[in-house]
């Protein structure tokens, strides 16, 4: 199985992910890295700070995937009754 890693990139610089994970495609990795931006997310707005400018890069055999910005993360809305 390949290995992912998972780059955090934020407004101080970029935090690399040094040990990665073994996915069986990336799709899975994708969807790990949309989880991971929405997790740290809610964890800031707990304390009153969302940034969405922040990105993943996701890395495989040395080479960036792709990049995702946390933004695509979310459909975001206002006023929209449920």
């Amino acid at each position: 199985m390949p290995r992912y890693y998972f780059n955090i990139a934020d407004a101080s610089g970029l935090v690399l992910d040094d040990e990665g994970v073994e996915l069986s495609d990336d799709g899975e990795a994708r969807a790990m890295a949309v989880t991971g931006a929405r997790d740290i997310v809610a964890t800031e707005a707990m304390i009153g700070q969302v940034d969405l400018s922040w990105h993943i890069d996701v890395m495989r055999d040395g080479a960036l995937l792709f990049r995702l910005p946390f933004a695509d993360a979310f459909e975001l809305s206002e006023g929209s009754a449920r």
